[in-house]
This record gives C-alpha cells, sequence and structure tokens, in this order.
C-alpha cells in the first residue's frame, strides 16, 4: 500500500487525466470563475451595450399623455376633461380650493388677452373678499351651529 492521500485510480483514467491537462492551458480551463472563453467578455466591446437610458422623461410629458387617455368613468371623454368639469362642478359647490384653482386659471387664460397682472390680482382678490363675505353671512345666519373645528 502507498502511503499517499491520492485516491487510487485505475491506469486508463490516470492517463487520460495526464494527457488532458498537458494538452489544455490554465486559460482554457472551465470552471468556478472560469466561463468558456466564447462567452468571455470580448475586448472592446461593453457588456451592457445598450447603456444605461439617458435622462429622465419630462413630468410635463407624463401627465400630458395621463391627462389624454380617456377616462374610465366616461369612455367619452379625456381625463383632462374629466377633470376640468370636476374642477368647475366643486367650484360651484363653493368649494373654496377649487374656487382658487379655478379663478387662477381663468385668469392665466384671460392674460394672454393683455390684462395686466396688477388688475388680474386686484380681481382676484375682490373675488375672495367676496367669497369670504358670503361665508361670513352664512354662519351669521346660522347662529354659529355650523362653524367649522379648528383645533
Amino acid at each position: 500500500m502507498t502511503s499517499n492521500s491520492e485516491p487510487v485510480r485505475p491506469d486508463d483514467e490516470t492517463e487520460s487525466a495526464a494527457a488532458h491537462n498537458s494538452t489544455s492551458s490554465s486559460a482554457d480551463s472551465v470552471g468556478y470563475g472560469r466561463p468558456p472563453r466564447h462567452s468571455r467578455f470580448q475586448p472592446g466591446r461593453s457588456g451592457n451595450p445598450g447603456g444605461r437610458p439617458r435622462g429622465r422623461r419630462p413630468f410635463r410629458r407624463d401627465v400630458a399623455s395621463a391627462l389624454d387617455a380617456l377616462s374610465r368613468a366616461n369612455g367619452e371623454k379625456t381625463k383632462q376633461e374629466t377633470f376640468a368639469q370636476n374642477l368647475v362642478d366643486d367650484a360651484l359647490a363653493r368649494d373654496p380650493l377649487a374656487i382658487k384653482i379655478l379663478t387662477a386659471i381663468a385668469l392665466a387664460l384671460d392674460g394672454d388677452e393683455g390684462e395686466s397682472e396688477g388688475e388680474a390680482a386686484a380681481l382676484q382678490q375682490r373675488l375672495i373678499e367676496d367669497f369670504d363675505h358670503r361665508e361670513a353671512s352664512t354662519e351669521s345666519n346660522d347662529g354659529g351651529r355650523n362653524e367649522p373645528n379648528i383645533s
């Protein structure tokens, strides 16, 4: 018996393994961390030829495409038309935020016709004061029962 720690192989396997090792170089060996030569990265060629997409899509374009899509609730109108209709409906129902937004939009659209910014601001201020006056008169008529709880 030999005192080697190598397992005993038949002569055929030992010779074929030795012949394989002598003909192949260490660069051609395949194993963990050594893929076959044909599938390795080629010199001068990127591993990610498409690359990372450049920049981001503008938010304005995303919003515009979302608003141009048809509404689920009403398939005949776009989401933009539905949104505008809801904004107008809320303003008519005396929602203060909707009134403020709609007034700013209306003034911006009317501002294209040559109205000065000072006149637009004055008109907006008059509308806000009128709204506040109506709210105050409504609260005084109901005796303060429906005052909002601001805590």
